[in-house]
Protein backbone atom coordinates (compact mmCIF):
# COMPACT_ATOMS: atom_id res chain seq x y z
CA UNK A 1 0.00 0.00 0.00
CA UNK A 2 1.14 3.25 -0.67
CA UNK A 3 1.15 6.11 1.52
CA UNK A 4 1.34 10.11 0.76
CA UNK A 5 2.86 12.11 3.59
CA UNK A 6 2.09 16.14 3.30
CA UNK A 7 4.80 17.92 5.31
CA UNK A 8 3.25 21.69 5.74
CA UNK A 9 6.12 23.98 5.73
CA UNK A 10 5.78 25.44 9.24
CA UNK A 11 9.76 26.90 9.68
CA UNK A 12 9.08 31.08 10.90
CA UNK A 13 5.92 30.57 12.19
CA UNK A 14 7.00 31.33 15.37
CA UNK A 15 9.82 33.99 14.86
CA UNK A 16 6.94 35.88 13.28
CA UNK A 17 4.90 35.53 16.19
CA UNK A 18 7.25 37.11 18.30
CA UNK A 19 7.86 40.31 16.76
CA UNK A 20 4.31 41.08 16.11
CA UNK A 21 4.19 40.35 20.04
CA UNK A 22 6.94 42.52 20.69
CA UNK A 23 5.68 45.57 18.46
CA UNK A 24 2.58 45.01 20.38
CA UNK A 25 4.42 45.63 23.79
CA UNK A 26 6.32 48.28 22.23
CA UNK A 27 3.37 50.42 21.71
CA UNK A 28 2.02 49.37 25.20
CA UNK A 29 5.23 51.02 26.77
CA UNK A 30 5.04 53.76 24.67
CA UNK A 31 1.32 54.34 25.57
CA UNK A 32 2.27 54.35 29.24
CA UNK A 33 5.62 56.27 28.80
CA UNK A 34 3.34 59.24 26.83
CA UNK A 35 0.84 58.99 29.69
CA UNK A 36 3.67 59.29 32.56
CA UNK A 37 5.21 62.48 30.99
CA UNK A 38 1.82 64.24 30.74
CA UNK A 39 0.43 62.83 34.51
CA UNK A 40 3.98 64.72 35.54
CA UNK A 41 3.32 67.98 33.58
CA UNK A 42 -0.56 67.84 34.43
CA UNK A 43 0.78 67.45 38.04
CA UNK A 44 2.85 70.34 37.69
CA UNK A 45 0.57 72.26 36.75
CA UNK A 46 -2.61 70.88 39.13
CA UNK A 47 0.21 71.97 41.81
CA UNK A 48 1.19 75.80 40.43
CA UNK A 49 -2.44 76.42 40.08
CA UNK A 50 -3.06 75.49 43.82
CA UNK A 51 -0.43 77.95 44.54
CA UNK A 52 -1.71 80.86 42.57
CA UNK A 53 -5.05 80.24 44.15
CA UNK A 54 -3.50 80.15 47.80
CA UNK A 55 -1.58 83.67 46.96
CA UNK A 56 -4.53 85.52 45.65
CA UNK A 57 -6.88 83.94 48.86
CA UNK A 58 -4.07 85.08 51.16
CA UNK A 59 -3.75 88.94 49.95
CA UNK A 60 -7.45 88.96 50.39
CA UNK A 61 -7.84 87.23 53.87
CA UNK A 62 -4.79 89.88 54.76
CA UNK A 63 -6.94 92.91 53.50
CA UNK A 64 -10.24 91.56 55.30
CA UNK A 65 -7.68 91.67 58.46
CA UNK A 66 -7.38 95.11 58.57
CA UNK A 67 -7.46 96.64 62.39
CA UNK A 68 -8.46 99.91 62.15
CA UNK A 69 -10.39 102.73 59.81
CA UNK A 70 -7.69 105.39 59.40
CA UNK A 71 -4.56 104.88 58.60
CA UNK A 72 -2.79 104.43 61.68
CA UNK A 73 1.25 103.39 62.21
CA UNK A 74 2.00 99.58 62.59
CA UNK A 75 -1.56 98.91 61.58
CA UNK A 76 -3.43 97.84 58.32
CA UNK A 77 -6.17 100.20 58.10
CA UNK A 78 -9.15 100.04 55.83
CA UNK A 79 -8.00 102.87 54.10
CA UNK A 80 -4.74 101.30 53.39
CA UNK A 81 -6.50 98.73 51.30
CA UNK A 82 -5.33 100.51 48.10
CA UNK A 83 -4.25 98.74 44.26
CA UNK A 84 -0.62 97.66 44.07
CA UNK A 85 1.34 94.35 42.82
CA UNK A 86 4.53 92.37 43.64
CA UNK A 87 6.44 89.42 42.59
CA UNK A 88 6.55 85.86 44.52
CA UNK A 89 9.12 83.60 44.25
CA UNK A 90 8.47 80.26 43.84
CA UNK A 91 7.43 77.66 46.49
CA UNK A 92 10.29 74.36 46.75
CA UNK A 93 9.71 72.13 44.12
CA UNK A 94 8.21 74.84 42.26
CA UNK A 95 9.67 76.02 39.27
CA UNK A 96 7.07 79.36 38.26
CA UNK A 97 7.46 83.03 39.41
CA UNK A 98 4.14 84.47 40.18
CA UNK A 99 3.05 87.96 39.61
CA UNK A 100 0.17 88.86 41.70
CA UNK A 101 -1.10 92.28 41.30
CA UNK A 102 -4.45 93.58 43.13
CA UNK A 103 -7.26 96.27 42.00
CA UNK A 104 -9.07 98.51 44.68
CA UNK A 105 -11.94 100.00 43.56
CA UNK A 106 -14.07 102.17 46.48
CA UNK A 107 -18.12 102.67 46.60
CA UNK A 108 -18.50 105.57 49.01
CA UNK A 109 -22.72 105.10 49.64
CA UNK A 110 -24.86 104.05 52.35
CA UNK A 111 -22.59 101.55 53.12
CA UNK A 112 -18.76 101.82 52.31
CA UNK A 113 -17.29 98.81 50.68
CA UNK A 114 -14.25 98.26 48.39
CA UNK A 115 -14.26 96.10 45.65
CA UNK A 116 -11.00 93.90 45.70
CA UNK A 117 -10.04 92.23 42.43
CA UNK A 118 -6.60 90.32 42.93
CA UNK A 119 -5.14 88.60 39.98
CA UNK A 120 -2.17 85.72 40.14
CA UNK A 121 -0.04 85.14 37.23
CA UNK A 122 2.55 83.31 36.12
CA UNK A 123 4.40 81.03 33.11
CA UNK A 124 4.09 77.65 33.28
CA UNK A 125 7.06 74.60 32.03
CA UNK A 126 5.23 74.85 28.57
CA UNK A 127 6.09 78.41 28.13
CA UNK A 128 2.29 78.88 28.04
CA UNK A 129 1.18 81.80 30.27
CA UNK A 130 -1.57 80.84 33.45
CA UNK A 131 -3.47 83.39 35.77
CA UNK A 132 -5.93 82.71 38.45
CA UNK A 133 -8.41 85.81 39.22
CA UNK A 134 -10.36 86.13 42.48
CA UNK A 135 -12.60 89.26 43.51
CA UNK A 136 -13.92 90.19 46.91
CA UNK A 137 -16.20 92.81 49.03
CA UNK A 138 -14.83 94.40 51.51
CA UNK A 139 -16.94 96.26 53.78
CA UNK A 140 -16.03 99.20 55.63
CA UNK A 141 -16.89 98.01 59.59
CA UNK A 142 -14.93 99.04 62.30
CA UNK A 143 -13.00 96.37 63.83
CA UNK A 144 -13.34 98.10 67.13
CA UNK A 145 -17.31 97.66 67.29
CA UNK A 146 -17.16 93.97 65.55
CA UNK A 147 -17.96 92.41 69.05
CA UNK A 148 -20.99 94.74 69.91
CA UNK A 149 -24.59 93.90 69.20
CA UNK A 150 -26.66 96.07 67.39
CA UNK A 151 -30.43 96.37 68.11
Amino acid sequence: MLRFYVFKKTSGIALLEVLIALIILLGGITALATYGASLVRTSSLAKQYTEGLNLAESKIEYFRSYETISSTAGKLAYNDIVSGSETIAAATGDNATYTRSWTVTTYNSSLNYKVVNVTVSWTDSANKSENIQLVSIIAEADPVNSGNVIG
